[in-house]
């Protein structure tokens, strides 16, 4: 389970990634100040993957490298 979730997650962040970088045109992140603000729903999208990546809780990544085989 642990696979599929990590797959889903990083390929999330990437797609998340890739539309700052067209939607913007910035690739540096001392330009991207208050890009939460510019695209919501794309900063939200990479702020449940993010946590999900590095297996924090409640998010799937937490769950399946802690508690599943």
């Amino acid at each position: 389970m642990h696979i599929p979730f990590h797959g889903f997650m990083k390929i999330t962040l990437f797609m998340c990634a890739g539309a700052i970088m067209v939607a913007s045109g910035k690739r540096n992140i001392s330009e991207m100040a208050g890009i939460g603000k510019t695209m919501p729903v794309t900063m939200t999208a990479f702020t449940i993957g993010a946590p999900g990546m590095c297996a924090l809780p409640p998010t799937a990544g937490y769950i399946t490298h802690h508690f599943l085989p």
